[in-house]
């Protein structure tokens, strides 16, 4: 890894670093770290399926702590399925809140939990730069929905929000509602395949229907028997 972190400082038409399913161990991802700090070309890592965990990720978002704000290349990060539990999570929310260059940020198919999405919503209280957000398969109840929520209210950035498979229920859905009668930005919000059942996605659509900007909403009816009966 130190050999890729070289190259991507010294390469001056680099752009896309693909190292998804790669087993690389979080130890190595502070060699990546480094690299990243300097490289002036590169606008998207992808380090997918690699069991890097919260280690491996915190040396991540140190490398994008950083980047020098003149850096503003480095517009994508992908860590899904990397083992990322909520103390990954939340040194990636310190990152974001002087972050000014990053778009899209996938952490699905992790355990961040309540706690990381927290975190995670901490830190975009004070980004005006992340447009998309994946949080999909995230083990994420209540508590991080309204912390996501309460985000929502303050960020005038974000635009998709991705929370399908997590551990929602009808009770989280209500402070969401509120929020999203007066946000003004989010465009997509997904929510499939959480607890949400009939008479709450209706409360949800009362909401939604005095909202002037979202344009795409996925959710799924739960029921008592576990059957989805629409999408």
């Amino acid at each position: 890894m130190e050999a890729i972190a070289q190259l991507i400082v010294k390469n001056s038409t680099l752009k896309i670093l693909m190292l998804g399913n790669n087993r690389i161990s979080s130890f190595a991802c502070l060699s990546l770290s480094a690299g990243m700090a300097e490289a002036y070309t590169l606008t998207k890592i992808v380090l997918d399926n690699n069991s890097v965990g919260d280690e491996g990720v915190s040396f991540i978002a140190k490398g994008l702590r950083r980047r020098s704000p003149e850096l503003r290349s480095l517009q994508y990060l992908y860590l899904q399925n990397t083992e990322c539990g909520n103390e990954g999570a939340r040194a990636l929310g310190i990152a974001l809140q002087n972050n000014h260059w990053l778009l899209t940020l996938n952490l699905g198919n992790n355990n961040i939990g309540d706690e990381g999405a927290e975190a995670l919503a901490e830190g975009l209280s004070q980004n005006n730069t992340l447009r998309d957000l994946n949080v999909n398969c995230n083990r994420i109840g209540n508590m991080g929905l309204d912390a996501l929520a309460d985000m929502l209210s303050e960020n005038e950035a974000l635009l998709k929000l991705r929370l399908n498979s997590n551990a929602i229920e009808d009770a989280g859905i209500a402070h969401l509602a509120e929020v999203m009668i007066r946000q003004t930005t989010l465009k997509e919000l997904f929510l499939a395949h959480n607890k949400i059942c009939e008479e709450t996605v209706k409360k949800l659509n009362y909401a939604l229907a005095r909202n002037k900007c979202l344009s795409l909403l996925h959710i799924t009816i739960y029921t008592p028997d576990s059957r989805l009966l629409g999408n």
